[in-house]
């Protein structure tokens, strides 16, 4: 299956692995491994990401498996759970050599997170696969926001004294969140570890990957139900994103990547527009405003976390 030519994008067009369907056309190898390699060097920005940040994993994931492998939105948002999830497990071991993960309030919020990713994902099913592409939109303008407006001063309140409750609480809340779309919510919960955890930067980026690597692992029990998972899809992406990991753990003792993490949510911002752009629809809209509890819960927690930085 793996890279042979045939019906679909590039990976043999076989139905049970979500590959959108196309013509067979004998002799596609040239284009095959073209597409091949342009996968494998974009997978790179994906580890380059959760090395550096602690997240955005997921956010250039999706669209990847998408909109260059061609898989379909529900079987690319669960197969990014496998690419994710074993990407930032391996950023995560380089960051705890540098004594950047804090264990404890790392457990505590990647089991609650787990929960409501479970949850969540497995109600995906009922969802419409473009309502789902539109709330990740969603998700890249609000992550971008954040990193527009910039998290500079929070660095200055550190306690490492997290309360379980508010923190378990915080966990089902994102867990919930990012699970239904795939996400490893790396840019939500880096943002949550440093105003509830009382964190410094550096350590919540580690501990943000040892969350997105459990919450993963979490988010595809639940889509392995009824989602098909793409597994050389994700094979061949993890291998690049790996890759990119090491880069991006250095740049992390290296930089401190103010002006990084606004060229990122201008690129996040690139991409939403785009994803709206392919994927609105009346169907999808319908879908999304359906779904008025979920930006009621955002907007409840937008409220609180504004007033803790105050």
């Amino acid at each position: 299956m793996w890279l042979r030519p045939g019906p679909g994008p590039w990976l043999g067009g076989v139905d049970p692995a979500g590959a959108r369907p196309g013509p067979a056309q004998p002799g596609r190898w040239r284009p095959l491994m073209t597409t091949a390699l342009t996968t494998l060097l974009l997978s790179t920005l994906i580890g380059l990401s959760l090395g550096l940040l602690g997240g955005g994993g997921s956010m250039l994931t999706v669209p990847l498996l998408v909109y260059v492998v061609g898989l379909e939105p529900k079987v690319g948002f669960a197969t990014s759970t496998v690419v994710v999830g074993s990407t930032a497990l391996i950023a995560m071991t380089q960051h705890a050599r540098r004594g950047n993960v804090r264990w404890r309030t790392g457990a505590i919020f990647a089991i609650t997170s787990m929960l409501g990713a479970y949850a969540s994902s497995s109600s995906a099913r009922w969802i419409n696969g473009g309502t789902l592409m539109l709330l990740f939109a969603g998700m890249m303008i609000a992550a971008a926001v954040a990193m527009f407006v910039g998290r500079a001063g929070l660095d200055e309140r550190v306690t490492e004294t997290p309360q379980p409750l508010t923190l378990g609480l915080a966990g089902v809340v994102v867990g919930a969140l990012t699970g239904m779309v795939g996400a490893g919510g790396g840019f939500v919960i880096v943002p949550t570890l440093v105003l509830f955890a009382g964190m410094r930067m550096h350590a919540a980026v580690g501990t943000s990957l040892l969350v997105i690597a459990l919450k993963s692992a979490a988010g595809l029990a639940g889509y392995a139900g009824h989602t098909p998972i793409a597994w050389d899809s994700a094979l061949l992406v993890t291998i690049g994103a790996i890759s990119g990991t090491f880069f991006g753990t250095l740049l992390a003792t290296k930089m401190s990547g103010a002006s990084l993490k606004r060229g990122f949510a201008a690129m996040l911002v690139g991409m939403a527009v785009l994803l709206i752009r392919r994927e609105a629809s009346t169907e999808a809209l319908l879908g999304v405003v359906a779904l008025w509890p979920l930006w009621l819960i955002l907007l409840i927690g937008g409220g609180i976390a504004a007033a803790r930085r105050r």
